[in-house]
């Protein structure tokens, strides 16, 4: 019994004591209160780089996007992501983009409420015009860069060329051809001038007769190409007695100027010795700004001359869309600005922006004077100077 009440007796003591003790250490230090994390202040952020290019093969594979911030992040941290990882992935903390496979993604870093996009761009292969032949497999985007006096660049189906300051010189054949059923594709790059000239007698210096062709400006649409046949081949499309298929321009600034016989844009030259005829292709322009001479003979802009009495040469219909900045078409003798070349030939209709300026056998239904004819629909204007013409969209 006494040794029980003498254990409740000294815990009392201990509580009392130990009160004592916080009651001391309170008076000394003060009331103790957890303390406030620094408060993110960031009012802005900002990147190294808006925009972004790397390559799976050939080129820079990886690349460090560096924030700059405004302001106090306090205990916030800058957090990157990939909209697209299959394209490029990105460390959520470094901010290193690894390039995946080819195509096009957003990298956004954000702090808090605030973010800021690097657009990037993934092309399966950086190649040297220098170094090789660029045959771009089917479904693949190639940068292609440098000069060259030996080889060309073939383009399978749904594969892209990206010309960036390219230059070919050929004495062999045509520069640039296209091949498949759905269309193979040029990008210009911005700022740049791309030259394709052959000397090569009967070839085009750009051959669609494999496959259709699509040609597209990059976002600001100031990529150059110039286009050069050799003798009897267009600029752009059909070689000597060959057909061409669809061939749509849809920006940059485009050059094209056929060879003796030949169309800018369009059929080759077809002589006697041709033994069949073709069905050949569309020409859409939608965009861009596009000069097309043609040469001894040949439209500036539709089929080349023709010698054949039995096998007619041929071309699609034309479409000038009012969405271009202006076309350019130079005849030269016997020919049709746009449309028939010299000879045996068969144009199909041609529109300029919605209205049909000829019938079905591409024979001009509209009376062309100098200066600007009346168009019933008002959506191109056409100005005529001795053997060019200009097309621009009236508004």
């Amino acid at each position: 019994m006494k040794q029980s009440m003498m254990k409740k007796l000294w815990g009392l003591v201990v509580l009392f004591s130990l009160s004592m003790c916080l009651t001391s250490c309170e008076d000394v230090l003060g009331h103790w209160e957890k303390p406030t994390p620094p408060e993110c202040t960031v009012t802005s952020i900002s990147l190294d780089k808006t925009s972004l290019v790397l390559y799976i093969d050939g080129g820079e594979n990886t690349a460090t996007l560096k924030p700059t911030l405004v302001g106090d992040p306090g205990l916030d941290q800058v957090v990157f992501s990939s909209r697209r990882p299959w394209v490029a992935t990105v460390d959520e903390e470094t901010g290193e983009v690894t390039a995946v496979d080819g195509g096009e993604t957003t990298i956004t870093a954000s702090i808090g409420d605030l973010y800021v996009d690097c657009e990037v761009k993934v092309y399966h292969k950086l190649h040297d015009i220098n170094t090789g032949d660029a045959n771009i497999p089917a479904n693949e985007q190639w940068e292609i860069i440098g000069t060259s006096d030996t080889y060309k660049i073939t383009i399978a189906d749904e594969a892209t060329a990206v010309l960036n300051g390219v230059t070919i010189n050929s004495t062999t054949g045509s520069c640039i051809e296209t091949s498949g059923t759905t269309g193979s594709n040029i990008i210009l790059v911005d700022g740049t001038t791309n030259t394709m000239t052959t000397t090569h007698n009967g070839s085009a210096a750009i051959n669609t007769a494999f496959g259709p062709l699509n040609i597209f400006g990059q976002t600001a649409g100031t990529g150059k190409l110039e286009a050069n046949g050799g003798a009897s081949g267009a600029g752009i499309g059909g070689s000597l007695n060959g057909n061409f298929k669809a061939i749509v321009i849809m920006g940059g600034e485009i050059e094209a100027n056929g060879g003796n016989g030949a169309a800018g844009i369009g059929s080759g030259y077809f002589s006697d010795a041709a033994t069949s005829s073709y069905t050949n292709g569309d020409i859409t322009i939608s965009g861009g700004t596009v000069t097309a001479t043609g040469k001894g003979g040949g439209a500036g802009i539709g089929t080349g001359e023709s010698d054949n009495g039995t096998y007619a040469a041929s071309c699609g219909s034309i479409k000038i869309e009012k969405t271009v900045v202006s076309v350019t078409a130079q005849k030269s003798t016997g020919a049709n600005c746009i449309g028939k070349g010299f000879g045996n030939v068969l144009q199909h209709p041609i529109y300029f922006g919605t209205e049909k300026v000829t019938n079905d056998d591409g024979d001009y239904t509209i009376t062309i004077t100098d200066g600007t004819y009346p168009h019933s629909d008002g959506d191109m204007t056409l100005a005529i100077s001795g053997d060019t013409w200009t097309l621009t969209p009236t508004n």
